[in-house]
């Protein structure tokens, strides 16, 4: 929702601004990454996130710790896990029904939710970023009301930002 959205921002920002930490490039709108797929299934993630999105209705959703995947030098905030959250990723990557990119951490049983707020900035930046967020970071309460499409091969690591190529908007959102 629009507020989470604007809250991981701000914390985005800060980091930049105030503890000097860079910025992932090209910049995504803050986000819950469920999985990751080649371009060229494109046409079977945009089918089933459209049948995936018409019987959801929007979740109720926490970020509530602070987290790192080591090997990508990412800093993110984690959701509190929940059925509905977990049963949303089964359900797309079973509708999809091809083995996601990185399965060790996307595919089902093995799935970590996550909203990046630095990824691949090294490790003198990762730690700078857990202790400024430590300091401020609180839960985020917020909702999910839709899924979208990122396209990370035409992304120019110049741009400032990366729009959804497709948004899937749950049954009465409003964007």
């Amino acid at each position: 929702d629009a507020g989470t959205e604007k809250l991981m921002r701000d914390h985005q920002d800060a980091l930049h601004a105030e503890a000097g930490v860079r910025l992932q490039r090209p910049r995504h709108r803050p986000h819950i990454s469920i999985a990751a797929y080649p371009v060229t299934a494109r046409a079977e993630v945009f089918g089933a996130l459209d049948r995936v999105t018409r019987e959801t209705a929007p979740i109720d959703l926490s970020l509530v710790s602070l987290g790192v995947f080591v090997e990508t030098e990412t800093v993110f905030a984690q959701p509190l896990p929940s059925a509905t959250l977990i049963d949303l990723h089964a359900r797309i990557v079973r509708e999809i029904g091809i083995e996601p990119l990185y399965p060790h951490h996307l595919n089902i049983g093995a799935w970590c939710p996550h909203a990046t707020f630095t990824s691949r900035v090294g490790r003198e930046e990762v730690v700078t970023a857990v202790a400024y967020l430590q300091g401020r970071f609180s839960r985020i309460n917020g909702s999910i009301v839709g899924l979208g499409v990122l396209d990370q091969t035409q992304a120019d690591p110049s741009d400032e930002s990366v729009e959804d190529v497709r948004q899937f908007l749950f049954p009465g959102t409003v964007r």
